[in-house]
């Protein structure tokens, strides 16, 4: 009975560009097999592209969407070459096209051809910012503080650079120590994220004594 090797060429190259490509290490493949020992040459030209798969990695409705729009970014076609700069342009595209958080490719031999799987989880978006304790300031004021908004994709990354923003804000006019938090939670559809900024204004400075120094 024929056995896969354990350290496959082809997996193993494409452990180093999902490495270069996406700054992800992962220790595993998805079959739970080690990555470890020697790396032996690039991809061997006999090696043909047998089937092209791609799994998205979020909700039942975005399934069909985001595997037809994956499939039209994704150049290499079976029966091609296994050639590792067409591997690279399709890892390279799908980066570019700002709609995948997080892109990982693995393979698997088989008699028809190397297998490769695209597993890909797309950006959630922000489909509303929703404001509270703005006043006296217009939530018009707080949103044009910040640089994120509805319609961008949700990163998860730092807010602390908008929380920033508006505190600098308020602080010019004329607020001691305010307050700003930022939460995120799922849309009622569960594809995207609701951004709810909450404002603790605190005290204002006051004018005190009021002298006057004349001749």
């Amino acid at each position: 009975m024929n056995q896969t090797p354990l350290i496959n060429p082809v997996h193993l190259w494409i452990l180093i560009a999902s490495l270069f490509f996406l700054g992800v290490a992962p220790d595993l493949f998805a079959d739970g097999r080690s990555v470890a020992g020697d790396s032996k040459g690039s991809i061997s030209s006999a090696l043909v592209v047998g089937e092209i798969v791609v799994v998205i990695d979020g909700t039942p409705d975005q399934q069909d969407t985001y595997t037809t729009m994956a499939r039209s970014i994704i150049s290499i076609q079976p029966g091609d070459p296994l050639n590792e700069e067409a591997i690279k342009a399709t890892i390279d595209a799908l980066k570019q096209s700002n709609r995948f958080a997080a892109i990982h490719v693995d393979s698997t031999s088989a008699s028809a051809g190397e297998t490769l799987i695209y597993t890909l989880t797309p950006y959630r978006y922000i489909s509303d910012i929703r404001i509270r304790g703005s006043y006296p300031l217009f939530e018009r004021n707080i949103l044009n503080e910040m640089t994120i908004y509805p319609g961008d994709p949700f990163t998860g990354e730092d807010v602390t650079p908008q929380v920033e923003a508006i505190v600098n804000r308020y602080r010019r006019e004329g607020y001691i120590t305010p307050r700003v938090v930022i939460t995120s939670k799922p849309d009622r559809h569960g594809e995207n994220v609701i951004l709810l900024v909450s404002i603790d204004k605190g005290p204002h400075y006051v004018l005190g004594d009021l002298a006057f120094d004349v001749n």
